[in-house]
């Protein structure tokens, strides 16, 4: 079952800070290829080169304000998620479910609060594309249950804060399919990352193209960030870097190019991201704080790798 959506919510963010849920209107539904409908079976969410159902979050910056563009339902099941990052600056989705005992307008108001970080103790972190750089686009693949679910920024940006703070998130719901349906089926993995408190596993082969799976196999929330390294830079060179970044922004410019990883994951969890790397020197690492080492970010507990893709 697709999805086409009429009326979208507005949802939008300054950097510099905006608060409260973005508004949004009543969407309107229409189920393609049932029984009555003249919209083409193509319309909607649109499938990727594997057939999944493919949500677009594109990231724009307009008037010196950030936003989140994208569908506001989705049907359940296997879904192609892309960012398409039309800003300025780079930019992060994640996708948010609330705890059981949490509601939704809990998770909203939280997020539009001052301390939008604290949403690793109410929500569960299902995945998504890690910060990519302006004008490119990742693409990565998860599964959703019926439900009430938000997408949000948790990138640190220049100002120390992340997109979240700012108003940069939006809601989702997803909704069951229809009885019977034959749905489409996730991508098949070439391998398995892992990600643990301390340590980034990478299966043989990272970065032919082809679907990764992107697990965390840790305590905490987890995310994947994949850098490509300058010319001539080093991996100690990047993770001063990353630490010197910790009490402000940087007066040096960043020794490398975001490519892509998963967004954040909640212990136990995991999504697919599809990679294709070229020859050079990279590094996995995540940023997520890690709660055991006075939030530390986890790059500096071992979640930290070096690899490098010859020609």
């Amino acid at each position: 079952m697709l999805v086409a959506i009429v009326g979208l919510a507005a949802a939008g963010a300054c950097s510099g800070g905006a608060s409260g849920p973005p508004a949004t209107s009543s969407p309107t539904t229409e189920i393609l290829g049932a029984p009555g409908s003249s919209a083409p079976a193509t319309a909607g969410l649109p499938p990727d080169p594997d057939g999944l159902p493919t949500l677009t979050v594109v990231a724009t910056e307009k008037d010196g304000r950030f936003q989140f563009d994208a569908a506001d339902v989705v049907p359940a099941g296997p879904l192609g998620l892309e960012l398409d990052n039309q800003g300025t600056q780079p930019h992060d989705v994640a996708v948010l479910r609330a705890n059981p005992n949490v509601s939704r307008q809990q998770l909203a108001e939280l997020l539009s609060g001052p301390a939008p970080e604290a949403v690793t103790a109410i929500a569960q972190f299902l995945g998504g594309s890690a910060a990519i750089a302006p004008n490119t686009k990742q693409t990565v693949a998860l599964t959703l249950d019926p439900g009430d679910y938000f997408l949000a920024s948790l990138y640190r940006g220049p100002d120390g804060r992340i997109g979240a703070a700012g108003g940069l998130y939006r809601s989702l719901t997803v909704v069951p399919d229809a009885p019977n349906a034959k749905g489409p089926a996730s991508p098949e993995s070439a391998g398995t990352v892992s990600i643990t408190d301390d340590m980034v596993t990478l299966p043989p082969g990272f970065g032919l193209a082809g679907w990764y799976k992107v697990q965390d196999d840790g305590t905490q929330p987890h995310e994947l960030t994949i850098v490509k390294l300058n010319d001539g830079v080093t991996a100690d060179q990047l993770k001063a870097w990353l630490v010197a970044t910790e009490s402000g922004p940087s007066l040096q410019q960043a020794p490398f190019v975001l490519v892509g990883g998963s967004g954040a994951l909640s212990p136990g969890n995991s999504d697919l991201i599809r990679v294709e790397l070229g020859p050079g020197n990279y590094v996995a690492y995540c940023t997520m704080p890690n709660l055991a080492a006075n939030s530390s970010p986890s790059y500096n507990q071992g979640a930290f790798l070096a690899f490098s893709r010859a020609e």
